[in-house]
């Protein structure tokens, strides 16, 4: 197969256990179609991340090619992560695609983020987005973060080098929607992303990224307002911590002692409607506990393999448990669903 991508992968110490944890991970991917290009600055002082970045998206775009970037805090444990970008980003036409970042823990970090009128970021987490402005599990959203972000048609794009290290990604996200394209997140791809690791235990850290933010707030504030009048941006313009899946489901858990038919109907849309696994998981478990139907605690594991209560009352009922395959490293189980629940009578 040609090689039709470059990954790029800065660090300061390509021999730090986060460095190599991250390595490691993109090497055990299928990487069939790319090109992984790996540069470790030594800690340099003089080293410009949205430099190197611009550099090797020139570079991409003069030799015909698109360009994945990595940060080396990141874990990437689907072997197909680099199709799914591209199919993401083929069915919503979008030339900039990223994917949703969690915590070790398994808990979502980000899905991407809103940017307010005055240029401050609001991370979009379990955003509740409409079912059909969704494709191959992606939406379209404002803008990314570049720990994992495709870039395609590179040479209508460049990272603004006046950046020191922070905002260079959002703008470029923004200098496509400007221009008439778009960003999208891949909600089926999930990565770890173990941020700040190195960046946030700088003593000038703050005041880079207060530099960054006011040169992004003044190079597109006249820009933002007008970004939710783009269509595929429309969903945004009431945005609030009220429009996500989690403010939902604790709203069902809450209703479901008032009004059990109107929980019922949430639970189940959650169930059917919702991408975070561990959502899904939980509105299973309640169905359970108002309906009685164990298959249900079955679904219900499905989408989280750790869920105790689940495990407990199978245990209890019929004799059967859901084994883990994963030994402790519990978070793999938040990274994607199991696609078969393998139960043992004992």
């Amino acid at each position: 197969m040609k090689k039709d991508v470059i990954i790029l992968l800065c660090s300061p110490n390509i021999n730090h256990l986060n460095a190599k944890r991250a390595i490691s991970s993109v090497k055990s991917t299928d990487l069939t179609r790319a090109e992984l290009v790996i540069i470790d600055n030594n800690y340099d002082d003089t080293f410009s991340h949205p430099v190197i970045m611009n550099d090797m998206l020139t570079y991409a775009a003069k030799i015909g090619k698109d360009i994945i970037y990595i940060d080396d805090d990141v874990e990437i444990h689907d072997y197909d992560w680099i199709d799914k970008l591209y199919r993401a980003s083929t069915a919503l036409d979008a030339d900039i695609t990223g994917c949703v970042h969690t915590f070790d823990d398994g808990g979502t970090n980000h899905e991407g983020y809103y940017i307010g009128v005055d240029g401050m970021l609001e991370p979009i987490v379990g955003f509740m987005h409409d079912s059909e402005g969704m494709k191959e599990d992606a939406v379209y959203v404002p803008s990314l973060c570049s720990a994992v972000m495709l870039v395609r048609n590179c040479g209508n794009y460049y990272i603004d080098t006046k950046f020191r290290k922070y905002q260079h990604d959002l703008d470029i996200c923004l200098q496509a929607w400007q221009s008439g394209r778009r960003t999208a997140c891949s909600l089926g791809l999930k990565i770890i992303h173990h941020r700040g690791y190195t960046g946030e235990d700088n003593p000038d850290f703050q005041n880079i990224l207060t530099e960054d933010t006011v040169l992004f707030s003044k190079k597109w504030g006249a820009f933002i307002p007008e970004m939710t009048e783009i269509p595929e941006l429309s969903r945004y313009k009431s945005f609030q911590y009220d429009n996500t899946w989690i403010r939902y489901y604790n709203r069902a858990s809450q209703l479901r002692h008032i009004d059990t038919e109107k929980a019922t109907k949430m639970f189940r849309h959650i169930a059917g409607h919702c991408y975070d696994n561990r959502r899904k998981s939980g509105a299973y478990y309640y169905l359970y506990s108002i309906e009685g139907d164990t298959k249900l605690l079955e679904k219900c594991l499905k989408f989280n393999p750790c869920h105790q209560g689940a495990k407990k009352i199978l245990q209890e009922t019929q004799k059967v448990y859901s084994p883990c395959n994963q030994m402790i490293d519990c978070r793999m189980c938040h990274l994607k669903a199991q696609k078969k629940i393998y139960t043992v009578r004992i």
